[in-house]
């Protein structure tokens, strides 16, 4: 399992779609560098068996689904995305319902304005990262949010490659936490609608295919670096979040004090 092509969008099962069991299996084999044959050599099963879960839309048990898991040496996160991808869709509700229930609720809109007194970023987004209401800080932090109505959305928009100082990083992260959330909530509008505005993007194309990273949420660690387009300070933030309901999710950003620096 040494040997990684350079996979290229060229495939269908190697471009943007919402993912299902047997394709992902086929990206995660190809990614290792198996031919269906090691493959099967390697997990004991036949070959036509794996043809038609890869092809065919065959559903393994999920006692082999554990052995093809087990084999390919698969992450946590691969082996939760294989999970949940065998397990039925669950249900998002629409945004504009969501966006509803959060800009009329006073209390939310309020903790977004105590958030903001106290210079954290905050807002309120669905499993899919759709902007439902945000706090000034947070508007201001990521210019053009709102229009966009998605933070990946935004994240593939020229305006965020001025804002992210460590963009390439940031569209690695993001494509591994699409593929995540599309799986679970493969039915949702939002995934279909995430999809037609990103799939012909060329870098989102391309990170699709060239990886096999699933992200669930973020590292508390991995800071996100904001610039100014006015004068170029970038602030380092520590996002976090905060469940507020099954399907709304309360992000926020806290600046680190000793993050900030001037860039020429």
């Amino acid at each position: 399992m040494s040997r990684k092509p350079n996979l290229l969008p060229n495939k269908p099962w190697r471009r943007p779609s919402i993912p299902t069991l047997g394709p992902t299996c086929r990206h995660f084999r190809e990614y290792l560098g198996l031919t269906r044959e090691e493959a099967c050599k390697l997990l004991g099963l036949s070959t036509p068996y794996l043809f038609r879960i890869e092809t065919r839309g065959q559903i393994p048990s999920m006692e082999l689904l554990d052995t093809i898991i087990d084999g390919y040496d698969l992450d946590s996160g691969q082996r939760r995305h294989l999970r949940e991808l065998h397990a039925p869709a669950e249900h998002l509700e629409p945004v504009h319902e969501l966006r509803h229930r959060v800009t009329t609720n006073a209390a939310q809109m309020a903790h977004l304005r105590d958030l903001e007194s106290l210079g954290v970023l905050g807002a309120y987004v669905d499993q899919m990262a759709s902007m439902l209401a945000c706090n000034n800080l947070f508007r201001t932090a990521m210019a053009g949010i709102e229009e966009a109505g998605s933070y990946p959305v935004w994240l593939f928009s020229s305006m965020a490659k001025e804002v992210v100082a460590d963009w390439e990083h940031e569209a690695d992260h993001c494509v591994a936490g699409i593929k995540g959330v599309l799986g679970r909530y493969r039915a949702a509008q939002q995934g279909h609608g995430l999809l037609r505005s990103l799939r012909n993007t060329k870098e989102f194309q391309y990170r699709w295919a060239a990886s096999i990273d699933i992200a669930y949420g973020r590292d508390t660690n991995d800071l996100l670096r904001l610039r100014d387009t006015v004068s170029k300070v970038v602030t380092a933030y520590n996002f976090s979040h905060s469940t507020e309901s099954r399907s709304v999710l309360l992000y926020f950003g806290f600046p680190k004090d000793d993050a900030a620096l001037h860039l020429s």
